[in-house]
């Protein structure tokens, strides 16, 4: 009786979990010099990796933020962090995501702050009150030309 022998050949895919920066975005979308900025980061990490920790360095126009991640970490994708205001220009901001102390990826936007928009806060105005007067807004007793908010 003869035999015929079929080799047989496994093809399997290899899946590698992958540790990456997804988007890097900013808000408010209107940035000054008066205004926070809050950059949210989305990503992916494996089951067993999770955020630790992040740094923000700025030198000149250059902001980069280190992400952190390593075994045992909250997995906090996407991530939030707040920054205080940038003086007015164009600024390139670089996001490096390490994993176990290497940077496994790296994404880089640009931002223009623009000058600050300093809101008016009214003119001195003078009323006279008295106790039994109705209540009044002070709002609608400023001169000029006052924004909400004004300071």
């Amino acid at each position: 009786m003869n035999r015929i022998l079929t080799p047989l050949v496994l093809l399997g895919a290899i899946s590698a979990n992958a540790q990456s920066i997804g988007t890097v975005s900013t808000s408010p979308s209107n940035l000054t010099e008066c205004t926070t900025v809050t950059y949210t980061i989305t990503g992916s990490l494996p089951g067993n990796l999770g955020l630790t920790n992040f740094l923000p360095t700025l030198v000149g126009n250059t902001q980069t933020i280190d992400l952190y991640a390593a075994s045992g970490g909250p997995s906090d994708f996407p991530a939030q962090i707040t920054l205080a205001p940038y003086p007015a220009g164009t600024y390139t901001i670089i996001t490096k995501l390490w994993v176990n102390g290497s940077v496994t990826d790296t994404e880089t936007i640009t931002r223009v702050v623009g000058p600050a928009v300093n809101p008016d806060a009214g003119a001195n105005a003078t009323h006279t009150f008295c106790t039994s007067d109705p209540t009044i807004s002070l709002f609608s007793l400023l001169g000029g030309s006052p924004d909400p908010g004004g300071v």
